[in-house]
């Protein structure tokens, strides 16, 4: 974990490195247009464009996959929806989204306090529970 507004940060590297250790990661690849990572058996590639804040997310999404295994194509949409939600909370507790609303609320700019992409701002954003709405 790494610091940033005196939080700890998710490091989905070292969450590899110890639970996934037989999971390649390859960030040497452009990838197709749209896709910024993608998963299959034991090797997951993060596009080479992608930026530190961005390999980050979109790694800890991958991992997720990893970890969730492979489903049915019909529920491919509900995964990803969920694996989006999943993914955002580990990389953004409430605490530092709460800290984060303070110094903006403006998506780019928060992401980049956080450290993340905006796909995962939005989607911390959108998936609030009301307990945490009521806060």
């Amino acid at each position: 974990m790494f610091c940033v507004m005196g939080i700890e940060h998710w490091n989905p590297w070292r969450f590899a490195a110890v639970h996934l250790p037989h999971v390649i990661i390859d960030t040497s690849h452009r990838l197709p247009r749209g896709v910024a990572g993608l998963w299959r058996g034991d090797r997951i590639w993060l596009c080479s464009t992608l930026d530190r804040a961005g390999r980050r997310s979109v790694l800890t999404h991958e991992v997720w996959h990893v970890r969730r295994g492979e489903v049915p194509p019909w529920i491919t949409e509900r995964e990803e929806r969920t694996v989006d939600d999943l993914a955002s909370r580990d990389l953004i507790g409430l605490e530092q989204l709460i800290d984060g609303l303070r110094w903006s609320d403006q998506e780019a700019e928060l992401a980049e306090v956080l450290d993340v992409d905006v796909h995962t701002v939005r989607c911390r954003l959108k998936n609030l529970t009301p307990d945490e709405m009521r806060l």
